[in-house]
């Protein structure tokens, strides 16, 4: 592939970056998301404090719950998944479609 042939493959994919990056729109949090994340992420800075490990691990979990959430407000009551934990029945939604618990 010539040096030309490269350029234009890099126009193309900054072209196609710069036209989604237009059609976004701000996110605007309610209320109570603003109140999750805030708690979420103060008991994340917490929990790393107190187990003297990396602010990142535990922000990164915070993370983890704030995208969930908004996801599970987001589906319907349908395609849940029975995974049961230790003969427990346990019900779950996952983006992942997978039983997480159900190796332990």
């Amino acid at each position: 592939m010539s040096t030309s042939d490269s350029d234009r493959q890099l126009e193309v994919q900054v072209d196609w970056i710069e036209k989604l990056l237009s059609e976004t729109k701000a996110f605007e949090p309610n209320t109570h998301e603003e109140a999750l994340a805030r708690v979420l992420v103060e008991q994340a800075l917490k929990n790393a404090e107190r187990t003297a490990t990396a602010p990142g691990i535990s922000l990164a979990a915070a993370f983890d719950l704030i995208v969930a959430a908004e996801y599970y407000t987001k589906v319907v009551n349908t395609g849940w998944l029975y995974c049961p934990v230790n003969d427990s029945p346990l019900l779950i939604y996952p983006y992942t479609n997978t039983c997480t618990f159900a190796h332990f």
